[in-house]
């Protein structure tokens, strides 16, 4: 699976719910406080990726590329794809996943786990 990228797909926080609701995943919300740095990781499962408010950056450490997502924009990122992220502001965001996320066990995985 690619990366998708669309746009303003939605206006509201409950419009990007009822596209996860429609796409059938489990939808969670998180705040992301300004300047919050990911390191590089990857998610053994795509990630749906929904700004609600703020401003978002995914970074592909193999390109270099930034794609900078804002309030209405959507991101698919795909499962065991190496990407980091920054919080240029206080960011809303949802991300939705197929099954629910056990937040009892690591999600961020290291790239060093990658190729397992």
């Amino acid at each position: 699976m690619d990366l998708v990228v669309r746009k303003q797909l939605f206006s509201t926080r409950e419009e990007a719910i009822n596209h996860a609701n429609r796409l059938g995943l489990w939808p969670i919300s998180q705040i992301l406080e300004e300047g919050v740095n990911e390191e590089i990781h990857w998610h053994s499962w795509d990630t749906h990726i929904y700004v609600v408010s703020g401003e978002f950056q995914s970074i592909n450490p193999a390109t270099n590329q930034t794609i900078s997502l804002y309030q209405g924009d959507y991101m698919l990122m795909p499962a065991r794809e190496l990407h980091s992220g920054n919080s240029i502001k206080n960011t809303a965001v949802i991300y939705a996943t197929k099954d629910p996320i056990n937040f009892s066990k690591p999600f961020n995985l290291s790239p060093d786990d990658l190729s397992n």
